[in-house]
Order: structure tokens, then sequence, then C-alpha cells
């Protein structure tokens, strides 16, 4: 039985993505003074949605579909009543 169709390039990007983000050339580090929120960002979301989160990051180019820009101020969490 062959395996499902995209599942070798679905395992292809996850390791372009391990790539990346495992590579000493982003700059993933901050000073002691920065906020642990900008640090957690560079180190888990900057490379997909940008270090300015603008949605162009590093590894855009082989992700579908593209991440969200978040300057754009589009699907915020918000509640609605029942």
């Amino acid at each position: 039985m062959s395996a499902p169709r995209g599942s070798k390039r679905t395992r292809l990007v996850a390791r372009l993505l391990a790539i990346i983000l495992g590579s000493s050339a982003l700059p993933l580090t901050f000073a002691a003074e920065a906020p642990p929120g900008q640090a957690a960002y560079q180190a888990h979301c900057a490379a997909c949605h940008g270090k300015d989160g603008d949605g162009n990051g590093p590894a855009t180019v082989w992700l579908y579909p593209r991440p969200r820009n978040f300057n754009l101020g589009l699907f915020k969490i918000h509640t609605i009543s029942h």
C-alpha cells in the first residue's frame, strides 16, 4: 500500500523548516533586557511571520498558506454572546 499523496512533501517541508529554525544564521537571541515575549516570538514565530510580524519571514517560501500578517489586525481574538 502506498503512502498518502503529499506525505513526502510534508516530511520534506518539515525537515527544511527544522534546518532553517535550527540554523545559527537566524538572529534568534536578544540581549538580557529584552521582554520575555519578544524572545519567545523571535524563537518560535519570526521564521514564518517575520521579525516585524508582516508575514514575510525567511521560511515563507516553503509555506502554503502563507503566514498571517499580524500588522493588519485581522482575525483578532474576540468573544461573541450566545
